[in-house]
């Protein structure tokens, strides 16, 4: 399937979880107001990918200068190492604000189920990066 095609895929499948989320809200009410956000987020996720795609296309196809430094940016080591330092300073962001949000969270006495899941997400944050540590450490 071409990149075009899958950006409409995308879009419509996009729409239609988006709009049964909406849909679910204004039905059903407070039962399953959680898997109905869900849908709405995942939703909105798939159609703004689809949409991407399709300007990515739509540009390529344009400016053929541009596909073709695009096809060279994908392969290049050094725009993958910038993002991959890019990623690894949002990684250390990431795990301030859990800190902060679980502090926060206590502090206001929030459910102990809400602040229980921030603690969660971040160690299964650290968990997983010492995993790849590990990982990346015993293939080197």
């Amino acid at each position: 399937m071409s990149d075009k095609k899958a950006g409409y895929v995308y879009v419509i499948i996009g729409v239609t979880v988006l709009t049964t989320g909406l849909v679910m809200i204004k039905m059903l009410g407070n039962i399953m107001s959680s898997l109905a956000y869900i849908g709405i987020s995942l939703g909105c996720f798939v159609f703004g990918h689809g949409i991407g795609k399709i300007c990515t296309t739509k540009a390529e196809k344009a400016d053929p200068k541009l596909a073709k430094k695009n096809a060279i940016n994908k392969k290049d080591e050094r725009v993958l190492a910038i993002h991959n330092a890019a990623k690894a300073k949002a990684y250390d962001f990431m795990l301030c604000v859990f800190m902060v949000l679980s502090l926060a969270f206590a502090l206001m006495k929030a459910d102990m189920s809400m602040l229980l899941m921030i603690i969660g997400g971040y160690i299964a944050v650290k968990g997983i990066e010492i995993y790849y540590v590990r990982k990346f450490e015993n293939e080197m």
